[in-house]
């Protein structure tokens, strides 16, 4: 798997590539019903070797996925084609999700080709609606996506979010991502404030 992602540092977090060492915890926070129910892709029960497929593919997808770590690893964010993330249950309703995804879309929209990003939400989930709304997403309407948990198609509020938004909504310039990737290279931490 090639290590392709910048390492973020926030005010708690630490963002940092996905690694196959990372396997088991992952898969412990998303073996959780109430975790992976409001998801689109994550199956139930969740297993060891379902973390280990999410990992390898998160490598291979590009350069903007990560596993969000405090002191442990609490959750996976990722701004490829659409912006996704989740977290273990105990760590909800601390401000986790808000924090790593504004780290996760800086990086992104310093990508100069990149000048909107996707997301969805199941209307269940009122926390991450919120979440999406904070960060200056707006609502562009709804549709049916594969919900792999609940074994059939789920209603999702689907969301957009534009670079001026984004820039708007943060109010500061947009900041050059590091070109080089290596874990060694001191130049590839950035730190979010």
């Amino acid at each position: 798997m090639k290590d392709t992602s910048p390492t973020l540092h926030t005010a708690r977090l630490l963002l940092r590539p996905l690694r196959p060492a990372d396997a088991a915890a992952v898969a412990a926070l998303a073996n959780d019903w109430d975790v992976v129910r409001m998801t689109g892709t994550l199956p139930f029960p969740y297993r060891i070797d379902d973390a280990y497929r999410f990992i390898d593919r998160a490598g291979r997808r590009g350069p903007l996925e990560w596993a969000v770590v405090t002191d442990r690893l609490i959750g996976c964010i990722g701004a490829g084609k659409g912006l996704g993330y989740v977290l273990g249950r105990v760590h909800w309703g601390q401000g986790y999700a808000t924090e790593a995804a504004t780290a996760a879309l800086d990086a992104y929209f310093a990508r100069p080709l990149h000048r909107s990003i996707a997301a969805s939400a199941n209307p269940e989930n009122a926390a991450s609606l919120r979440v999406l709304e904070k960060l200056g997403f707006v609502r562009i309407g709804q549709s049916l996506k594969p919900c792999k948990a609940r074994g059939h198609d789920c209603l999702v509020i689907d969301m957009a979010l534009s670079r001026e938004a984004w820039r708007a909504a943060t109010a500061r310039p947009a900041k050059p991502l590091p070109t080089r990737s290596s874990q060694s290279d001191v130049s590839d931490v950035r730190h979010i404030s």
